[in-house]
């Protein structure tokens, strides 16, 4: 295993991250032309903790020697962060559009 490159299929939660995280702010700047406000939600909270472990435990398992099992630990929660942000980001749209 090719440890320190995400490759291949696990470019795929990090894209979807970027996505969301752009379309939700554009979201949310339209929306505050309109003086509406859309306050955080609980699972996007729980979707920045899911990224914020996630890349941690990538980073740190490049400097230790059970990096595979950690680097394996940090895609397992990168996949875990993306579903997350995926039901996160249809929430906000759903209740984004309502305004629009």
């Amino acid at each position: 295993m090719d440890t320190g490159v995400i490759s291949n299929i696990h470019v795929v939660p990090a894209i979807i991250i970027l996505l969301r995280e752009i379309a939700i702010s554009g979201l949310r700047e339209f929306l505050a032309k309109l003086n509406t406000d859309m306050p955080v939600s609980k699972l996007a909270k729980y979707k920045t903790t899911f990224q914020m472990v996630s890349l941690s435990i990538l980073i740190i398992s490049l400097g230790f020697e059970l990096n595979d099992l950690l680097w394996n630990i940090g895609l397992i929660t990168l996949w875990i962060a993306a579903i997350i942000t995926l039901l996160s980001g249809y929430n906000y749209m759903v209740k984004g559009l309502k305004h629009i």
